[in-house]
């Protein structure tokens, strides 16, 4: 979680909260075994929550944030 954490703070995104959300799980996206993009589910019972959708500048415009948002929907 730490890096994905460094991803979103790198992003000028939330993190302040991340460690009492509550029910909040991440997906990753890697390349070469470097996480390059990550996607936040925070779940209120049958509701869930997009959170944090974060991909490094160099992916960005490659489909790495879509094929995150597609897997979440899934």
């Amino acid at each position: 979680r730490r890096s994905v954490e460094q991803l979103l703070a790198a992003a000028g995104l939330p993190t302040a909260d991340l460690g009492t959300a509550p029910d909040l799980r991440f997906s990753v996206a890697r390349e070469h075994g470097r996480i390059v993009g990550a996607i936040g589910l925070e779940r209120h019972g049958a509701a869930g929550l997009l959170r944090s959708l974060v991909v490094v500048p160099e992916q960005r415009g490659r489909g790495v944030g879509g094929a995150l948002v597609d897997a979440l929907e899934r």
